[in-house]
């Protein structure tokens, strides 16, 4: 028998988010150099998602547990057949490239 279980591993940034009026107007005036800080911030929440997740499943594959992280696709699916049960089945999202995600 196999049984399927999802964990959400939760994540909200410690740092403060707090900018003086110094930070916006220099955010305007150098749009470039925001985005690049904006960058490093995602790759740095990033790895700290990913360590949180190998810490979870470090723990959990103690007890015999296989658990695997889902990517984009298989999260996609899952939502899609959660929220439309009456059409799960009939329905298969292809073409995971050409699905634009907002940010």
């Amino acid at each position: 028998m196999t049984k399927f279980f999802y964990i959400v591993v939760p994540f909200s940034p410690v740092e403060s988010k707090e900018g003086g009026i110094f930070n916006k107007i220099s955010a305007i005036f150098s749009p470039q150099q925001e985005v690049l800080k904006k960058r490093e911030f995602f790759e740095t929440y990033k790895n700290q998602l990913w360590q949180r997740v190998d810490h979870v499943i470090s723990g959990l594959s103690g007890i015999g547990l296989k658990l695997v992280p889902l990517k984009t696709e298989e999260i996609i699916e899952l939502l899609y057949n959660s929220y439309n049960p009456n059409v799960f089945k009939s329905v298969v999202i292809k073409d995971i490239d050409k699905i634009e995600l907002g940010s």
